[in-house]
């Protein structure tokens, strides 16, 4: 797993911390995350941005607890998106809707039966 072996996550997908599957994904890694948030770059423009911010990621990583998602913008400017604590209470929220679901999918079924 990337984040047991102190890498970290670069992504262009800014729409990472919206996903219900990926946060869950990031939070049970324990992964920092650092997404490009500028659109319509080519492949060169991307490799600049991210080389041009790796010391940034370096400090980002030391002085925040993953998992996180911080977003890099194309002036290399580094923010803080979704913190350590922010993400587990997301996990927490989709795993109680979870069992919510469940919880109604079973209801449903015994007054399926019920009726039958």
């Amino acid at each position: 797993m990337v984040s047991q072996k102190g890498w970290i996550i670069l992504t262009k997908d800014s729409n990472i911390g919206r996903n219900n599957l990926e946060i869950q994904a990031m939070a049970y890694s324990n992964a920092p995350v650092f997404t490009l948030v500028s659109a319509n770059l080519n492949t060169a423009q991307m490799i600049n941005i991210f080389s041009g911010v790796i010391q940034k990621i370096d400090n980002f990583t030391t002085g925040n607890q993953p998992p996180f998602i911080a977003k890099i913008y194309k002036d290399a400017t580094v923010k803080l998106w979704k913190n350590h604590n922010q993400l587990n209470k997301l996990l927490k929220e989709i795993s109680r809707n979870y069992l919510l679901i469940d919880l109604l999918k079973y209801i449903i079924m015994k007054i399926i039966k019920i009726f039958s």
